[in-house]
């Protein structure tokens, strides 16, 4: 995950028509992602390998879905916290134009 962060700062300096640019920071940021959303579960099955044979349970349902919650949960907080923080900092989502108070929160 720190890679695929990592590899995303260039967007920053990407401008209008940079479509090779923006191309390479995907791939910086995708790449690292897909090995996480695959090696992870893969990684799980072998602790739910290793619980089953040390207490004699299968807790494969119980693990996958510990680990559906974890991996949503921060969504939903991000979700949850930004867009009351966006309201409290004056953005309209539905201006045409934002008054000039809510860019200066957003700069600070």
């Amino acid at each position: 995950m720190a890679l695929a962060a990592a590899g995303f700062w260039p967007a920053l300096l990407l401008g209008p028509g940079d479509v090779a640019w923006f191309v390479l920071v995907c791939m910086l940021t995708g790449v690292p992602l897909g090995c996480e959303l695959t090696l992870t579960p893969s990684m799980q099955t072998g602790d739910v390998n290793r619980d089953t044979l040390d207490t004699g349970r299968h807790p494969a349902g119980l693990f996958f879905a510990a680990w559906a919650v974890a991996t949503k949960i921060h969504l939903a907080l991000g979700v949850g916290i930004a867009f009351p923080a966006l309201d409290l900092a004056g953005v309209a989502r539905e201006a045409a134009t934002q008054a000039p108070a809510a860019f200066q929160a957003h700069r600070s």
